[in-house]
């Protein structure tokens, strides 16, 4: 009898690890923010922070691509959730990596990438359209609609470098150097970007909620440690049947009293 071959949960990932060409599973997740120090600090101290990951993490180095506008920023990167953490970190941490940041928000993040977009880091200056259409409401349908536009934008924006990098012999950086020039349409108004800075709603939560949530285990307060006595020991399950008599109740009740007094 032959015994047929059963493939664990672990085998399964194994496989899709390896039709990625991955070692571990990776998450894309889009940032934007405001910077308070001038454009070339914002770009050296990313720099920085990223080539601290790239050593300790060698073999699922962070890649992306970091727009840099004037006032704000969009970092787009993919990475695992560890590394993806340690970056969060490090830009907030005191020292030499820390960032003059004002408001910074996370989009709704891709898990599981089945393709990075670039095998490297990049940043790039770039200069969006100006976004003729005043921003006023504050609903949950216009933040809804302005995040798909970001999002739809940046996504087109990274298959036309990825499609432009691979079909011509131009080098990486000369692609990024013209985004400006050849598809500013897929460059997100910075208009947009103050918009979904400033905006109240729970949607949107700042890298600090984020890094707050990932390092506290919440506390889950159950009913019954919330009751005393507690119902299953001192109160009868009959306590309420019809058959039971008059004096037996009062009993019990006196009976419940003296053990709540004794505890």
């Amino acid at each position: 009898m032959n015994v047929p071959i059963r493939q664990s949960y672990l085998d399964l990932v194994k496989r899709n690890l390896q039709a990625m060409d991955q070692v571990m599973f990776l998450t894309r997740i889009i940032y934007i923010g405001e910077y308070r120090c001038t454009s070339e600090e914002l770009r050296q101290k990313m720099k920085n922070v990223m080539d601290h990951l790239a050593n300790d993490h060698s073999d699922s180095p962070a890649t992306g691509l970091l727009l840099v506008y004037q006032q704000y920023f969009i970092h787009i990167l993919e990475a695992t959730e560890e590394i993806i953490f340690r970056h969060f970190r490090l830009i907030y941490a005191d020292g030499a990596m820390q960032i003059d940041l004002g408001r910074v928000i996370c989009l709704p993040p891709y898990h599981h990438v089945y393709q990075k977009f670039f095998r490297r880091w990049f940043a790039v200056f770039a200069k969006p359209p100006i976004l003729l259409e005043k921003l006023e409401t504050t609903g949950l349908s216009e933040i809804e609609k302005q995040i798909t536009n970001c999002l739809f934008k940046l996504y087109t924006l990274c298959e036309y470098i990825l499609d432009t990098y691979g079909i011509t012999s131009v080098s990486m950086e000369e692609v990024l150097s013209h985004l400006g020039e050849k598809v500013p349409q897929c460059l997100p108004e910075s208009a947009v970007l103050e918009f979904l800075l400033k905006v109240d709603t729970p949607v949107l939560k700042d890298v600090e909620e984020y890094l707050e949530l990932y390092m506290k285990v919440p506390q889950i307060d159950f009913y019954n440690d919330k009751i005393w006595p507690p119902t299953c020991d001192f109160v009868p399950y009959d306590i309420l049947d019809g058959n039971v008599p008059r004096r037996d109740v009062i009993m019990l009740n006196q009976q419940s009293q003296q053990q709540q007094r004794h505890h």
